[in-house]
């Protein structure tokens, strides 16, 4: 009686049709509205996409027609999250997993029980060779 009464209020409330569960027959959005169109667009700059590939250790695209593909993806990506992050979400928590807590995988809490223990810095201390904050050895690897 009450999914009944659900479904009859959702479909005169609804401005989409939908099913005898409430749930709409075609898609409402999609990621592309999500893009904003709008003429305000931050463009990446080439010394921004040299940077960005330093940080992450990639080597930027030599030829100009994937520098400026790259680029374009780039500035798709940088308007999706911020759409995203223009919506009021209220007083919704964070997810603190991808699945609920009664499914997936069984988690582990990590309860700190004495911090006075030594810890990877201390350790470092003692080091023969230390690049900070990492620990180096002599490899066989020679750079190109």
């Amino acid at each position: 009686m009450i999914k009944r009464f659900l479904t009859c209020t959702t479909r005169i409330q609804s401005k989409y049709k939908v099913d005898g569960d409430g749930l709409p027959l075609s898609p409402t959005w999609s990621v592309n509205s999500l893009l904003n169109t709008s003429n305000d667009q931050t463009s990446i700059s080439d010394e921004q996409l040299d940077h960005l590939c330093r940080l992450a250790q990639l080597l930027p695209p030599k030829q100009a027609k994937d520098r400026e593909q790259l680029k374009s993806d780039m500035n798709d990506l940088t308007r999706f999250v911020q759409s995203i992050q223009q919506q009021d979400f209220g007083k919704t928590e964070p997810l603190s997993h991808i699945w609920q807590e009664t499914t997936g995988m069984n988690l582990r809490t990590d309860n700190v029980i004495n911090t006075d223990k030594v810890n990877g810095t201390k350790l470092l201390e003692k080091a023969k060779q230390i690049s900070y904050p990492f620990y180096t050895v002599k490899g066989q690897y020679q750079a190109e």
